[in-house]
């Protein structure tokens, strides 16, 4: 559990070491804020294609490598455009 007390607006950065079935959990919880998150160590699994294509569905911009494919293990979800 993680408790935040206090009117500053959080800025940094979490590493979470996990099981692959952990991504679509930290893609949905990128929602949680207003600006863009970056996952990385993105596994290449069924999972995080289903759940990117429910994330652009509602307006998530998701984009990872420069061809558009997980070969550097990154994702960016940019949530500013969510209906």
């Amino acid at each position: 559990m993680l408790e935040v007390r206090g009117g500053n607006p959080l800025d940094g950065t979490v590493r979470v070491r996990g099981a692959k079935n952990l991504v679509p959990k930290a893609m949905v919880a990128s929602l949680l804020g207003e600006t863009p998150s970056v996952l990385r160590g993105v596994p290449r699994i069924r999972d995080v294609e289903i759940v990117t294509g429910l994330l652009e569905l509602h307006g998530v911009r998701v984009t990872s490598g420069p061809d558009g494919d997980l070969t550097d293990g990154e994702l960016h979800l940019d949530p500013a455009d969510v209906a």
